[in-house]
């Protein structure tokens, strides 16, 4: 994806405190998602999920510890 992607998509924005969080509808290969971003000072996430909220792809960074995770079949089914 590339920032153009964004063009013309939902966006929301929320604040906890300590991080900003972004949330944006977008079309992955004619399918609507949500990307959500969290970031702050110490933390960093991006997670992918359907619209019916389960989690495809997430990566996260907190201090120096970074995460993945994958849903292989969740995946499989939206890369058609």
């Amino acid at each position: 994806m590339a920032l153009k992607d964004f063009k013309n998509c939902e966006v929301r924005y929320a604040h906890d405190g300590a991080s900003k969080l972004y949330s944006v509808k977008v079309r992955f290969k004619g399918k609507p998602m949500i990307l959500t971003m969290r970031v702050g000072e110490e933390v960093m996430d991006m997670t992918l999920t359907d619209m019916d909220g389960n989690e495809i792809e997430y990566i996260g960074q907190q201090k120096k510890q970074l995460a993945y995770r994958r849903d292989e079949k969740l995946a499989a089914r939206y890369a058609k």
